[in-house]
């Protein structure tokens, strides 16, 4: 799926495994997008990431090899760009990460307490992710001091956002 363009709402076929998705909203008007990843068995497709203008966001597509896994892209009339990089493409932190709106770090350090910051824009949320990339659990719901695991984490928000471990 790797720079497939489209324009408004597109649902892709992903059979690779657990991903990282990056969508791109058109310049110009400042798009709302959503997009939403699940199994063909799935109830419903979880939402991957959510914002609003043309810079990228990031998030977990989670799935096995071979098996394939439905991808939602909610765009209203507007064109986007969607690429794909493998699990191991998140950026890698031991100490601090910022960042704007959804996207997936991997945190390499040990467990322990981390502190979560964000901007105006409103809370943020970070989820633990499974080896599927598939959410395991809400470990902070805005800002303060939270617990950390080593392993993928999912940031969920529409603005500006630190965390740092230890310190």
């Amino acid at each position: 799926m790797e720079g497939v363009r489209g324009k408004g709402t597109d649902v892709l076929v992903h059979r690779g495994g657990a991903s990282v998705v990056t969508l791109t909203g058109s310049a110009g008007r400042a798009p709302y997008y959503r997009v939403e990843a699940g199994a063909a068995d799935a109830i419903a497709p979880a939402p991957v990431l959510e914002a609003a203008g043309s810079r990228p966001a990031r998030g977990p597509v989670p799935g096995e090899p071979g098996v394939p896994a439905y991808v939602t892209v909610r765009c209203g009339g507007m064109g986007w760009t969607l690429g794909l990089t493998e699990a191991d493409g998140p950026r890698r932190f031991a100490e601090s990460v910022e960042g704007h709106g959804y996207e997936v770090v991997h945190y390499t350090g040990r467990p322990g307490e981390a502190r979560v910051e964000c901007g105006e824009d409103g809370p943020v949320e970070l989820w633990l992710l499974d080896k599927h990339f598939a959410p395991d659990r809400r470990i902070a719901a805005g800002p303060g001091r939270h617990e950390i695991q080593p392993g993928p984490v999912q940031v969920r928000g529409l603005g500006r956002w630190r965390i740092t471990v230890g310190g």
